[in-house]
């Protein structure tokens, strides 16, 4: 049988601090590096209180040396998920009502776009070029040789007057992570309009409610899933 020496430990106290931290980690996003720092050094001050009653020397079977283990995570645990509670919890409510009042945002921006009041310059040539996508009318670019997901459009003012307004109204949801993503999947979407009903020249009406619709709906199901993870962390988890 094993014996608790003081390197078996350390080694305990190792993995419950690195798991604590793991946890706390999900959460770096709506914490400052001060915070996180701060929480870390409010745990590591425990260490001497929370290994202090181990019968050091002692025989023990791996099944309680693994119990030991598992007391010592969970009240490490209980006390991260308290702070995460007073520091993150706060800044995740900030956020969510960001995303909710860009999901307003986006509901009178579609109501724009079906009344008629959606405005754009109707001379020009100008297009989108970012985020690995272009918007033009230049039919001698190289999609192969640029990289980029191109939407080749007679008119590409209105899609890139639509993208530019979901640049600034979507300014809280993305990121440097997910932008790629979001503008390609319009891409997507414009490309398939294209080749299914041809150029919608001036009139591209029912393609950017196609678009506006498919980019309400993702960014709905991820505030709901961010939802959920704050109902998940004002409960007890400690356990």
């Amino acid at each position: 049988m094993p014996m608790l020496t003081e390197k078996v430990i350390r080694k305990i106290w190792g993995r419950c601090i690195g798991s604590t931290e793991s946890y706390i980690s999900k959460f770096n996003i709506y914490l400052s590096k001060e915070q996180h720092e701060d929480i870390l050094k409010s745990l590591t001050c425990q260490k001497e209180s929370l290994l202090s009653h181990l019968p050091e020397g002692a025989t023990l079977s791996k099944e309680q040396i693994n119990e030991i283990e598992a007391d010592i995570y969970k009240a490490l645990k209980g006390q991260a998920h308290k702070y995460v509670l007073e520091n993150a919890l706060p800044n995740m409510k900030s956020r969510l009502k960001l995303l909710e009042n860009m999901l307003d945002q986006l509901e009178l921006l579609k109501n724009k776009i079906q009344q008629g009041g959606f405005r754009y310059r109707t001379s020009g040539k100008s297009g989108w070029g970012g985020a690995d996508v272009v918007v033009t009318a230049d039919a001698s670019i190289d999609a192969k040789a640029s990289h980029d997901k191109i939407v080749l459009i007679s008119n590409p003012r209105p899609l890139t007057r639509l993208m530019e307004s979901l640049r600034d109204i979507c300014k809280p949801y993305l990121s440097y992570a997910n932008k790629y993503a979001f503008y390609g999947r319009i891409a997507n979407i414009a490309n398939h309009y294209v080749t299914k009903n041809g150029d919608p020249g001036d009139d591209q009406k029912e393609m950017l409610e196609l678009i506006l619709k498919d980019v309400t709906k993702n960014i709905t199901k991820d505030i709901e899933s961010f939802e959920v993870c704050m109902e998940q962390i004002t409960k007890d988890t400690s356990g």
